[in-house]
This record gives C-alpha cells, structure tokens and sequence, in this order.
C-alpha cells in the first residue's frame, strides 16, 4: 500500500563520503573537494559536488522504487543537453568515464542506484520560491518555450508514455486515502482537531472532486502533447526575473498542456497578488489570448494537482505516524486553489 513510502529515505543511504567518492571516481580522476545536499526527495536525491574540474550535480536514483528504467533516465540526460544546446537552461550531462551518461553503483545494503552527473548552475541552489508578478510571466513564457521545443522531434514524443489522470485517481484514492482515513477513524488521533477537518474535507468536497475526475470530464482527454510534467517552485529557478535553470524531466509525459499549466499553477500561491490575478497573468504569458475553455481546463486541472500534492502528503504522514506537521498551511493552499473561479 505505501511501497514507496515505508522505505528508508534514500539519502539516509546514499549519505556515505566512501560511496559518494567511489561514485564520483566513475565520472573523473579529480578528487572531490567537499559536498553537499542539493535536493533530498523519496525516489532520488542530488548532491552538490566541488572539485578541481568544476562543480558539479550527482543524481541518485534508487533502482528499487524508480518509475523510470535506466534507458528512460539517459534519454531524459540527452534530451536535456540537447535543449540546452537549442538555448533553454537546462542541465548538462556528462558522460562517465567508461563514456556511457548513466552509471550504476552499489551501496553497503546491496542495493542499486543508477547515478547521472551534470555541470552545477550556478545560482540554482540560491533562489527564493517567492516570485514577484514580473517573474510570474518570465516563468510562463519560458514554459511556452520548452513545451514548443521537446515536441518538435516526433520520434522523441513517442517514446514517452502517455497520461492517465482516471489511473492516477484510481491508486491513489483507492489504494491510499480510504485506507488511511479508515485508519485514523479507529485512533484517537481522529479526535485531533486538523484530523477531523481532514475526514470532514474528503467527505465533503474532496469526495466530489474525485467522483468528477473518475466520471470523464472533457477537460481530461485530448493528451497530444509532450510536457514537463512537474513544472513548479521546486524545478523552475528564477533569479533577476530569468529563469535560470528548469530541471527534472523524470516526469515528463504526453498528457494536455492544461494538465501542465494546472501543475504550474503552483506558483501561484508565492505570487503575493490575489489568486484569481495571478491565474490571469500567468496564462496570458503562457498562451496570448486564451479562450474560456483553456482557462477552465488549467483551472480544473490546477486544482486536481493542489488535491493530488495534498493527498500525497496526508498520507505520508500518516505512513510515518512519529514525524511531526502542520496541516494548517496545507489546509490554506489548497482552500485558496478551491476557491478560485
């Protein structure tokens, strides 16, 4: 049920100078200088790695819970290096000393990790997830960038797989949120007030959302096109009103640019204007003139994106009973998303 969840945080693992080292041998003969952590998520993390060759990004992905096979990983490098060469701030991959992008490696449990190297950007590492209105439409207009550029190779948009928002709804509210309701009622945590509120959301308008989704909204069909996937604060930098780097293509899928722009929407809530001002902005900066229908599809989709980051992390902490949260700021990000006409 929590597969991904109930393992050991990846870094927790990976957080080892011997490994670290011997992982960074496979990519040059320079020894490392010092380092440390960039990004630390559930399936992969990234370390900052400074040496007499440069600075430089080691991403660990753990074989066991990745999504993406090796062969999808190097793709998703190449691709990178080739929109950097066409002019977007993305990442570049170097090659491992053997010549081939991706390495492998195995760590003291005898579990595998596949590992990709790229040249640190500089100033990536620094930037606020607070963006000001001017920076809110150089976000959008770089988005309307990349789409434009990774779906002008055909043969590239058919090696991603395609989106399904009605299987996504299925696992996760089935296999996940029943459950972990189901398990909170026979607590005493369930007598917690932002637990009660909780319960009483997904019976609510929670419960209806999803219902929606699962009865076959047009806003959710029509997937053409080849986008990001998991363009937000925490993969888009934006530094002097440039975007300075767009990374993690791990998610990319062929799915509605609604579904895409709904996903970007994300910024929406460090924007500081009102939200439905902020909404306006940022799809006159993605598409010029939009119709009625565009905007209802990235609102649509904005907010099943808000109930789907919110789930996710309802029940992680509820897989992970001893760690501590504040629901309230949850609560208020995805209140303000609902209420947006």
């Amino acid at each position: 049920m929590y597969t991904v969840y109930m393992h050991e945080h990846i870094y927790d693992i990976v957080d080892n100078p011997h490994l670290i080292n011997d992982v960074w041998a496979k990519f040059s003969p320079v020894s490392i200088k010092t380092y440390s952590w960039l990004k630390k998520g559930l399936k992969n993390v990234s370390i900052l790695v400074t040496s007499d060759n440069g600075n430089f990004v080691l991403k660990f992905y753990r074989g066991d819970s990745s999504e993406l096979s090796s062969e999808e990983i190097k793709r998703n490098c190449l691709l990178s290096n080739k929109l950097h060469h066409d002019g977007l701030p993305t990442p570049i991959f170097v090659p491992a000393l053997e010549g081939d992008i991706l390495t492998t490696v195995e760590a003291a449990n005898g579990m595998q990790y596949f590992v990709v190297a790229s040249k640190y950007i500089k100033g990536a590492d620094s930037a606020s997830q607070y963006v000001s209105p001017g920076d809110l439409s150089v976000i959008a207009s770089a988005h309307t960038k990349f789409i434009q550029a990774v779906n002008s190779n055909d043969e590239l948009v058919a090696t991603f797989k395609k989106y399904s928002i009605k299987e996504e709804v299925q696992k996760i509210y089935n296999d996940e949120v029943k459950q972990a309701i189901a398990s909170y009622l026979a607590t005493k945590e369930a007598s917690q007030e932002y637990i009660s509120k909780i319960i009483n959301y997904y019976s609510g308008w929670g419960n209806y959302f999803w219902e929606g989704i699962m009865g076959g909204s047009e806003l959710v069909v029509n997937a053409n096109r080849l986008v990001h996937g998991d363009f937000n604060t925490k993969n888009v930098v934006v530094n002097s009103s440039t975007v300075v780097a767009i990374f993690d293509f791990d998610n990319m899928t062929i799915a509605p640019e609604a579904y895409d722009v709904g996903r970007a929407l994300n910024f929406l809530h460090y924007c500081g204007l009102p939200m439905a001002m902020s909404l306006n902005l940022y799809l006159e900066s993605f598409y010029g003139k939009y119709s009625d229908e565009q905007r209802s599809a990235c609102l649509f989709h904005a907010k099943y994106r808000s109930f789907y980051d919110f789930t996710r992390y309802f029940t992680y902490y509820h897989s992970h009973p001893g760690q501590t949260t504040d629901y309230t700021v949850r609560m208020k990000m995805l209140s303000e998303m609902e209420d947006l006409k």
